[in-house]
């Protein structure tokens, strides 16, 4: 179980490289470098442009007073919801009541390609959004980028990185939950090429993560069947089906 559970850890690892060498080097291995001038990004293709978030998106701040809980109504996402990279609405289930959907909602409504970003507890998480019926809970922003310059799957890869994330962590203040003041937003950079080249990307990136939750999904079905033997053999020798030397 314990090898197993180690090479689920290295390919977690060798997923996050995929996606880091792709969203920050392209595709080409050939490809001409150069300085970006932001000391934390470093190198980037020749043809990449470094692009102020703030400049290239518009954003809603969701952040504020919580929403009564209820039973059922209209799906609350929250920060739960959002790991890995997706919306997850298998981790977290909570509801607001129908009535009060529009109230909530009143700074924006969620459309598909919106980014979904946690701005503390935890920080820096992000996803897609994927269905507009959804309402939005506090310690979350909405990015709308432009779409004519970028794709929202692109960018919410790069904001998967090491490079993205140890920047935006440093930038994170409190002493109980590290969060980022939105007045700090205007120092995150981006890095991209045209959105033809962005395109082509993302689709590697979903053909690589496909083949890597096969892995992930063969590794776990084996760690439950070990786990399931395990049990069996304690309860066996336990209760004198089998002989103990």
């Amino acid at each position: 179980i314990a090898i197993k559970e180690q090479q689920i850890a290295l390919l977690n690892e060798r997923k996050k490289i995929v996606i880091q060498k792709a969203v920050t080097q392209g595709l080409d291995p050939n490809v001409q470098m150069k300085d970006s001038g932001v000391e934390w990004i470093g190198e980037i293709p020749e043809h990449w442009e470094i692009l102020p978030l703030t400049k290239y998106s518009t954003r809603v701040d969701y952040r504020g007073k919580t929403p009564e809980k209820v039973e059922e109504g209209r799906l609350l996402v929250t920060t739960r919801n959002i790991k890995n990279g997706i919306l997850d609405y298998e981790i977290s289930k909570e509801y607001i009541k129908e009535s009060q959907y529009k109230e909530v909602m009143s700074r924006g409504i969620p459309k598909k390609g919106d980014i979904l970003f946690t701005m503390e507890a935890p920080l820096g998480h992000s996803a897609v959004v994927d269905q507009e019926d959804i309402a939005i809970a506090q310690r979350i922003i909405k990015f709308r980028l432009d779409s004519e310059r970028l794709n929202s799957y692109f960018i919410n890869y790069y904001f998967q990185t090491d490079i993205f994330q140890n920047y935006l962590y440093g930038l994170g203040t409190g002493s109980t939950a590290l969060g980022i003041k939105a007045s700090k937003l205007g120092l995150l950079k981006l890095i991209a090429p045209n959105l033809y080249e962005q395109e082509k990307i993302v689709a590697f990136l979903i053909t690589e993560e496909d083949k890597f939750n096969s892995a992930f999904e063969l590794l776990n079905q084996e760690i439950s069947k070990l786990k399931e033997y395990k049990t069996t053999l304690i309860n066996d020798a336990v209760t004198g089906k089998i002989k103990v030397a």
